[in-house]
């Protein structure tokens, strides 16, 4: 009886948030999966005739589309372990007790509550010709002051890949920080005394603890 009572009152607290989700992301879901199989105008809701999987085939056989597909597989490789590797150092470095703690965590946090357009802005001005990145390699005699990095198709891949290591390792950081600050104080005094380094806690303790 219990039983019951719980799963209905999951149900009946849950209901008005599935409901938002399924009038926002299935329905329309749906609506498009059964439009991908006619042909049809842009901006109208007229459906001109069916035309079977031709859609997919058509849009597989597309060069750009091939094109992006394999940028999307090479940014979701890229990224993610950079931004863990980053944001590892980083929740370690602000788990520690030192002046301006909390100016770094502070830094973190805003930049991964940046809006996207504020942070789009602010990196199209350092690609930008004459912008941070170009005046940078400048001034090591890589690239000229006008370069574009975007503007070039062999690096500008890479500028998204940057880009998103920046976006996402703030947020992985306050993660992997909250798993780091519920590790008991006590665990490190006693390795401590012990005689175990910072790098041995690191190792034995902090990671094997947050990764659980």
């Amino acid at each position: 009886m219990g039983k019951i009572k719980g799963i209905t009152s999951f149900i009946f607290y849950n209901l008005p948030s599935l409901s938002f989700v399924g009038i926002v992301i299935f329905i329309p879901f749906l609506i498009t999966l059964y439009r991908s199989f006619f042909k049809f105008r842009i901006g109208s809701f007229e459906i001109l005739n069916f035309t079977g999987f031709r859609n997919y085939l058509w849009i597989i056989g597309d060069s750009t589309f091939q094109i992006s597909f394999i940028n999307s597989l090479i940014i979701g490789f890229a990224v993610p372990l950079p931004s863990v590797l980053i944001a590892l150092l980083v929740a370690a470095l602000c788990n520690q007790r030192f002046r301006g703690n909390s100016l770094v965590l502070s830094l973190v946090v805003s930049a991964w509550a940046a809006p996207a357009v504020i942070a789009g802005r602010v990196w199209k001005i350092f690609f930008q010709p004459h912008g941070l990145i170009s005046l940078l390699g400048s001034y090591v005699g890589l690239c000229d002051p006008s370069y574009t990095m975007l503007a070039d198709p062999k690096f500008a891949l890479l500028s998204v890949i940057i880009v998103s290591i920046w976006k996402f390792s703030p947020f992985a950081t306050l993660i992997i920080l909250g798993g780091m600050r519920t590790i008991s104080p006590e665990l490190y005094e006693a390795a401590r005394i012990d005689g175990a380094s910072y790098r041995d806690t690191f190792l034995k303790i902090t990671l094997p603890l947050i990764g659980r």
